[in-house]
């Protein structure tokens, strides 16, 4: 059972109606989902669309103070963002931006934590979904990396 599946099924639970704050939203490309430094109240899970997670970092090479932007990787249908909220407090480490159309269900992290304390048989398998997400995020990340650093070496003729 695929996570959009599994949140179909949740949002005809009657618990889960009456408890969790949910709601479907919609950005455009370039809208900020989440703000990098800020602290997330949401978990978005993306059901149409792309977006990019990207930091803001100075480039220490320039001879002026300069912001990049880069883009670490770009997810889409069926992968949670800013999903580590439920486990810890703590900034968002990054920008969450769409890069295109993009319908997001945003849960309200308090309730739905409340709600799979509640349901753990459900948290179960909430959080195997979750898990995948983010391996496939952590993968995407590793080779963005990997690229960056080749990239960084080739021009500082680093062999």
């Amino acid at each position: 059972m695929s996570l959009v599946e599994i949140i179909d099924d949740l949002v005809t639970h009657n618990d889960f109606k009456e408890n969790v704050k949910y709601l479907t939203k919609t950005f455009l490309p370039g809208q900020v989902i989440q703000e990098q430094g800020t602290m997330p109240v949401h978990i978005y899970l993306i059901k149409k669309g792309k977006v990019n997670l990207s930091i803001n970092c100075i480039n220490h090479y320039s001879s002026h103070y300069e912001v990049l932007h880069p883009t670490l990787i770009s997810i889409g249908p069926g992968e949670f963002v800013c999903e580590l909220s439920l486990f810890e407090k703590t900034l968002s480490p990054t920008d969450v931006i769409a890069a295109e159309d993009c319908d997001v269900v945003e849960f309200e992290i308090e309730s739905l934590k409340c709600f799979l304390e509640k349901h753990p048989e459900i948290a179960y398998y909430f959080m195997l979904e979750i898990i995948k997400s983010h391996s496939i995020q952590i993968r995407h990340a590793e080779k963005a990396i990997g690229v960056l650093y080749a990239w960084g070496l080739h021009v500082h003729h680093i062999d």
